[in-house]
């Protein structure tokens, strides 16, 4: 889908051409239309592409930059998986136009308030809008703390294979979190070091990029390690579960033992058994057996093997 508008600010104003989910055939069309690298108008998976800024040069539209950068749609988030949040959005700045390419129009309306905010200035532009998926990272992060501490707090009291499942895509969305802050880290450097870029920006602005780059750097490692110690918690819980059940198991075979030795015993009909031919014998036999059983659970339990 393709919708043209046109943005103003100020004394400024460019064409702005959104395209959204483009098929094969309008991606060939684009490509020569504009005189540019298919890549331009190619969106893959967030796990496939990567962040990038260049300059390139078209017969159509003269110097160009392009920019590719993995957003996190916060509305997007509906699951516990960020898969469905993180969407690639493909920039071609030019001084007469810019264009969008993205698999889905969530940011879109955004995308155009911000660069009317930043009065058509592209390295403005390119600047805040880093600094708002930083933002939305840190979103991500902060929902991935909570489900960390979800998993905590259950973990104490059971070791369901809910908790299991949660700490599984928790893990996986940590992955995929930082592989993309990792490869978004070397474009947000490889644009804030460079002069003409930065020239027009404030050192506040630039300072806030490079904490925000460091804080959600901080936090993706540090709660890969608390992802890591949940995991030796549980497993060490499921083990100290499986423990005292073995323990159990083997206490109450200990004890079901006793009556069946000595049944067994008063069962091989032969002589000089007590109470033979007694007609109270059987009486004698499980009282015998049931008293010689609770003594083997006390002496048992006072071993701690019944708890």
């Amino acid at each position: 889908m393709l919708e043209k508008t046109t943005i103003t600010s100020g004394e400024k104003s460019r064409r702005w051409l959104s395209i959204t989910a483009p098929t094969e055939e309008e991606i060939q069309q684009y490509t020569a239309q504009f005189d540019l690298p298919k890549d331009i108008f190619t969106l893959h998976s967030f796990t496939e592409e990567v962040s990038r800024i260049e300059k390139l040069s078209s017969k159509e539209l003269g110097a160009c930059v392009s920019l590719v950068l993995i957003s996190y749609q916060v509305e997007q988030d509906v699951t516990d998986s960020v898969e469905g949040a993180l969407q690639p959005i493909s920039f071609l700045f030019t001084e007469e136009l810019v264009i969008t390419v993205a698999s889905g129009a969530y940011e879109l309306l955004k995308i155009q308030q911000m660069f009317e905010e930043c009065e058509g200035e592209v390295d403005q532009f390119i600047i805040f809008y880093i600094l708002y998926t930083y933002h939305n990272y840190l979103l991500a992060l902060n929902k991935q703390k909570r489900m960390i501490d979800e998993v905590n707090d259950a973990a104490k009291n059971s070791t369901e294979k809910d908790n299991l499942i949660l700490l599984r895509d928790i893990e996986k969305n940590l992955v995929y979190l930082e592989h993309t802050l990792d490869d978004q880290k070397q474009t947000t450097d490889q644009i804030i070091e460079n002069e003409q870029i930065v020239a027009k920006i404030s050192k506040d602005v630039l300072n806030d990029v490079r904490i925000s780059c460091r804080r959600v750097e901080k936090l993706i490692h540090l709660y890969r390690g608390l992802v890591d110690s949940t995991s030796g918690m549980v497993s060490a819980l499921m083990d100290n579960t499986l423990n005292h059940l073995m323990k159990y198991l083997d206490s109450a075979a200990l004890i079901i033992s006793i009556p069946t030795l000595i049944f067994s015993l008063w069962g091989i009909n032969t002589g000089g058994l007590l109470w033979k031919d007694s007609i109270l014998g059987s009486l004698g036999v499980v009282l015998l057996a049931l008293i010689v059983t609770i003594i083997g659970i006390i002496l048992l339990r006072r071993k701690d093997y019944m708890n």
